[in-house]
């Protein structure tokens, strides 16, 4: 026999040892299944369900017992007082108003002021007229009133009111007794200039320009004229979808309407200075960047001799409103970061 075969021989054997007949391997089970012992069956009777309660799983309580009581409640706090915002104002400036009306304005009672909606764009310029993509869509707001202002007294009055106009940019009169001031009447498209009593008398009320063109911003001259911006010019900006204002002059009566700037984009806020010329801003735009230089300017009343007052040299910061301070050889002006912001 070969060593493969005596191996396999060998296992066999051993398998045939180990492994129970398969009678006797049922004879096993059949008596482990019977030694089992049978469950009684349960006795006969009516269900109970399971929903159903007896008598001994609910008691009544007894009278010593006593309800539970109530968790106690946390003890209320004191309500923390509101912090106090700091003043955006240093204490310096505090009874400012007042130190002002007992110096520089001991001279002044009162002020006339305007409040308007302005329109929706972002850019400084941009409040007048329409988008040159659609006439239909209007640059500015609507309302606006013309006040009068007591700075001692507080009192405020009403010079002039239009709920669907607009009224802007108002001047006094060297004498003080008439406003300058450019509207735009409920129902209309364009800025005009009129003239107003300082009481509001609507009897005073006239109009000095007229025509199918945005004037605003006017100044009186000491010659009698008045100096102002108008998009007489026909112009647009040329980065933008909204009208151009130049310098204008013209009579008390709005006679003798004459260009006194060029410029391809905005002048703005002309005011006269104490040597007779009239200070501006000018928005330098030729052969230069299109929105870093909005600088200061100067011009004679007739448009001769323009040059830059201040700026000009670096860019960015728009500078707006300069008017020079009486007594001295200095300008207050608004700075409007970059390149301006709306009003």
């Amino acid at each position: 026999m070969a060593a493969g075969s005596y191996r396999i021989g060998i296992a066999a054997v051993v398998l045939a040892l180990v492994a129970p007949s398969p009678s006797g391997l049922q004879r096993r089970l059949a008596g482990a299944s019977s030694a089992q012992p049978k469950r009684a069956a349960p006795p006969a009777g009516p269900a109970t369900p399971r929903s159903a309660v007896t008598s001994r799983q609910l008691k009544p309580p007894r009278p010593a017992d006593k309800p539970p009581k109530p968790p106690a409640k946390p003890a209320k706090k004191p309500p923390k007082k509101p912090r106090r915002r700091p003043s955006p104002f240093p204490p310096q400036t505090k009874g400012l108003l007042q130190q002002f009306l007992r110096a520089e304005m001991s001279d002044v009672e009162e002020i006339v002021f305007a409040a308007r909606q302005p329109g929706r764009d972002g850019h400084w310029y941009a409040n007048f007229g329409y988008y040159a993509c659609d006439e239909r869509r209007k640059v500015y707001g609507t309302g606006g009133k013309l006040y009068k202002l007591n700075l001692r007294s507080g009192k405020l009055t009403t010079l002039l009111a239009d709920p669907q106009g607009g009224i802007r940019d108002p001047q006094v009169h060297y004498d003080a007794g008439k406003v300058l001031f450019s509207w735009r009447k409920g129902g209309t498209d364009c800025y005009n200039l009129y003239e107003i009593g300082i009481d509001g008398d609507p009897k005073s009320l006239r109009r000095i320009t007229s025509g199918p063109w945005d004037d605003i911003e006017p100044a009186y001259l000491p010659d009698g004229g008045i100096v102002f911006c108008s998009s007489r010019c026909n112009r647009w900006v040329n980065c933008w979808l909204t009208p151009v204002a130049v310098l204008y002059r013209c009579e008390a009566n709005g006679s003798g309407v004459r260009m006194l700037s060029s410029n391809n984009e905005h002048d703005n806020t002309p005011w006269p200075m104490p040597d007779g010329r009239v200070l501006y801003t000018r928005w330098e735009y030729v052969d230069r960047s299109q929105v870093h230089y909005h600088h200061l300017w100067a011009m004679n009343p007739d448009g001769t001799g323009q040059m830059v007052y201040f700026g000009n040299l670096h860019g960015g910061t728009t500078m707006i409103d300069a008017k020079p301070i009486p007594g001295t050889d200095k300008v207050v002006a608004c700075f409007s970061p970059g390149h301006g912001r709306r009003e």
